[in-house]
């Protein structure tokens, strides 16, 4: 026993070897250990049952970091998987409707295609409350995207509404539930016999008299639609290169003008901070293509 004692008296003396046996009381050498083995801790056989634990403990802690590692990681991707499961599941059920009938309502209104600009108008008016009513919003990866998206959405509803537009608050689903009882195909021949007579008939003039007036505020209007449209298209494809990897995505110069125009004026009304407000529009600015400078 005082062979031992002695023996880890010298021990002691080292403080990582110390560290070790204080960590590892498991590890703790008996005296009759010692001696069926006829080992003394001062030897350079003793040394080398100390460099043994170390080298164990080590590898011990690696094993652990790495096996954490692939946890951690394998979790990461279980997230991934099932965010964009949901994102491919809301992008076809709701948003690319939202976009594909907003943009077929653009093109409709600057081709003076009248009929099918008032249909497609009415459309994404459908989607826009099937959105609200089973989703409750926009869910993207980037949750700034998602106050601009809703921004842009009703800034370029706004100019369609009441004093300067056609459509009374409550018009709006009335207008849905009159004219387009669903979204079918076979129900656009359903929706042109609405429209020539009675309310569906006096909304569509008021309508047709908005889009040839061509006004400011409806210019501005089809631009908020069209910045909508794209950066909805952007943010849903940036969620997929969260499994993907990167995801090469445009956005024309002005179609990001009116985006940034809408992010300040989120900033103006105290709906974004400014900090991350100024984030989003460095992130989007990776993505602009610009003219060419003139020389």
């Amino acid at each position: 026993m005082e062979r031992r004692a002695a023996a880890l008296d010298d021990v002691r003396h080292w403080p990582r070897c110390a560290e070790i046996l204080g960590e590892f009381r498991s590890v703790e050498i008996q005296a009759s250990s010692l001696k069926s083995f006829g080992v003394v801790l001062g030897s350079a056989t003793g040394l080398a049952i100390i460099a043994a634990v170390i080298q164990a403990f080590f590898l011990e802690r690696i094993k652990g970091w790495i096996e954490k590692q692939r946890l951690d990681i394998t979790h990461g991707q279980k997230i991934v998987e099932e965010m964009v499961k949901h994102l491919h599941d809301y992008a076809q059920k709701y948003y690319m409707p939202l976009g594909r009938t907003a943009k077929q309502f653009i093109n409709s209104s600057r081709g003076a295609h009248y009929e099918d600009a008032f249909y497609f108008f009415t459309l994404h008016h459908y989607f826009r409350n099937k959105l609200a009513d089973e989703l409750g919003g926009y869910f993207l990866r980037d949750a700034t995207a998602e106050v601009v998206i809703s921004r842009l959405a009703r800034t370029a509803l706004d100019a369609f509404g009441t004093p300067k537009g056609f459509l009374g608050w409550a018009e709006v689903d009335q207008l849905v539930s009159d004219l387009l009882p669903s979204p079918n195909k076979t129900d656009r021949p359903k929706f042109k016999s609405k429209i020539p007579e009675g309310w569906g008939l006096e909304k569509y003039q008021q309508f047709r008299a908005l889009i040839e007036g061509n006004s400011a505020e409806i210019q501005e209007a089809l631009r908020n639609f069209e910045a909508f449209v794209l950066l909805l298209l952007l943010e849903v494809n940036l969620g997929y290169g969260a499994w993907y990897g990167e995801v090469h995505a445009d956005l024309p110069e002005g179609v990001y003008d009116t985006i940034v125009k809408s992010v300040d004026e989120l900033v103006t009304l105290q709906t974004l901070p400014r900090t991350e407000a100024d984030a989003y529009k460095a992130r989007l600015n990776k993505y602009v293509i610009r003219q060419p400078a003139k020389a």
